[in-house]
């Protein structure tokens, strides 16, 4: 800024009532003025200050205020004043949302400018997100606003502000290629504004109701689990006529799940079993040609032995499928074998009195699965025994799990299947029962009735357990008579008469 002081040395008393005069306020309106700009994230935008009134000055400065997480500032270009450049510009607080300019005509002649031409233009890159605005601002701090003009006299300036707004760009999944993952319990928001058509197709609705896609769309993908899956924007964040269209396959190559137009009001919502491993898209489009912004989750349901309580029976030699997907964790405070600290389901069996081996090993098996077994009550469980990875003996993963332990007869056994590090998913469960000690060996006993009556006996020895199957065999080498008796007694001493 010029400095009116340096030129007072010398000066007769007549002469500095002069300089007095000049440094008065004139009438001049000065006015200085930034517009209303907007753009996508990532994009520039140019802000040009313009003057309206801007007569024979010789002097001006000031300070304009942003906010930088909406606006970042890059530049200055477009210097329309003699002697101004990149340097007549105080960047050194930009982040934080100040730039401070100073402009002094070097010559003294004053400079004037046409009305609405700029003077120089501030760039910015748009940083923040859709719907975010900023005001750009003249301010008084930091920079007071000055301004003289050739008489030495100062301006008076008045002010337009204007601002940044953040426009909605193409959104990143508007290409079914750049699809956005959903996993169980996912809540987002969305927007089909700017997004484009893709050729979906018709794909039918529930009631085998052809639904369009002719509307703008985003997409959305979703891995099969085996759990019952409801993808809805029935949200407060949908605020127009939506629809809803989910296939199965690849974004080349996709088939038909299920669409629906309007399920509460004029938003959509689909109800679907999923298929472990299978890859689900889900497009978000609108009635007609309508976009706007939209809120979906994607919720599975939980599974029915999902609780202690509801625990699934399973028995000797079976296998049964199942999913931890939905399920919730249990809360076991204590170790057994493994911590049970991810989302599980239950099983139970009655034990038989033999050699158990309870497995998830399968190719079925698509996750890294835990297991624990207790005796005991649903809340008050007695540790049987937990593992969580097979170690070489599993042809399917080693991340899967396998429990082994002797049964109790009539004890009731509940299992927890369950995942390594919160993980869940779909497996096979497997349980196979062997008698304890094995199959007794077979005994050849010769018994002679030369001499009437013969009474001889054949005893069996083994490991402790139940006896579970027990086949006698009389061979008689003569004529049969009916004059034989053949029983069979505990080591308790029951007796049971075989014949």
């Amino acid at each position: 800024m010029f400095q009116s002081a340096s030129l007072r040395q010398g000066f007769s008393a007549f002469s500095l009532t002069l300089l007095l005069l000049f440094s008065s306020v004139t009438g001049q309106a000065l006015t200085l003025s930034m517009p209303d700009v907007s753009g996508t994230p990532g994009s520039q935008v140019n802000v040009p200050v313009t003057v309206t009134d801007f007569v024979n000055l010789i002097t001006a400065q000031g300070t304009i205020e942003f906010d930088p997480l909406i606006a970042e500032f890059d530049t200055v270009v477009g210097y329309n004043l003699p002697g101004l450049t990149f340097f007549s510009f105080d960047i050194s607080q930009a982040n934080s949302g100040i730039i401070t300019y100073s402009w002094d005509d070097a010559s003294f002649a004053g400079v004037t400018r046409t009305n609405g031409s700029p003077i120089f233009t501030l760039v910015f890159t748009v940083v923040g997100t859709a719907g975010q605005q900023t005001d750009v601002s003249f301010t008084g701090s930091v920079t007071v606003p000055e301004f003289l003009d050739n008489t030495f006299a100062e301006v008076t300036a008045s002010f337009v502000n204007g601002s940044i707004t953040v426009e909605q760009g193409v959104p990143s999944n508007d290409d079914c290629a750049n699809a956005i993952a959903m996993q169980c319990g996912d809540t987002l928001l969305g927007t089909t504004t700017n997004a484009t058509v893709d050729a979906v197709g018709f794909c039918n609705d529930i009631n085998n109701n052809p639904i369009s896609a002719s509307a703008p769309g985003v997409w959305y993908s979703f891995t099969g689990t085996g759990a019952t899956v409801t993808v809805s924007l029935c949200h407060p964040g949908t605020t127009y006529d939506s629809k809803l269209t989910v296939v199965s396959g690849t974004c080349q190559t996709f088939s038909c799940v299920l669409a629906n137009d309007d399920f509460c009001g004029l938003q959509s919502q689909v109800t679907f079993n999923s298929t472990p491993g299978t890859n689900y898209l889900i497009y978000v489009h609108g009635f007609g040609t309508e976009t706007g912004d939209f809120e979906i989750s994607l919720t599975c349901e939980s599974p029915a032995n999902d609780d202690c309580a509801n625990a699934e029976e399973i028995f000797c030699d079976q296998t049964v499928s199942g999913t931890t997907v939905g399920a919730t964790a249990d809360g076991i405070a204590f170790a057994c074998g493994t911590t049970p600290d991810a989302p599980g389901v239950w099983y139970f069996f009655t034990g038989t009195g033999d050699d158990i081996t309870i497995s998830t090993c399968s190719d079925n098996t698509i996750y890294d699965t835990r297991l624990n077994v207790y005796a005991g009550s649903c809340g008050d469980f007695i540790c049987i025994g937990g593992n969580d990875d097979i170690v070489g003996t599993c042809s399917s993963s080693p991340t899967h799990s396998e429990v082994s332990f002797s049964s109790q007869l009539g004890t009731t056994y509940f299992i927890l299947v369950n995942g390594f590090n919160n993980q869940t998913g779909s497996f096979d469960l497997s349980i196979s029962c062997n008698p304890i000690g094995g199959i007794c060996s077979e005994v050849n006993e010769l018994i002679s009735d030369t001499v009437p009556p013969v009474e001889n006996s054949i005893e069996l020895t083994g490991l402790p357990g139940e006896i579970s199957d027990l086949d006698v065999l009389v061979n008689i080498s003569h004529t049969f008579i009916g004059d034989i008796t053949i029983t069979l007694t505990s080591p308790s001493g029951t007796l049971v008469t075989l014949y």
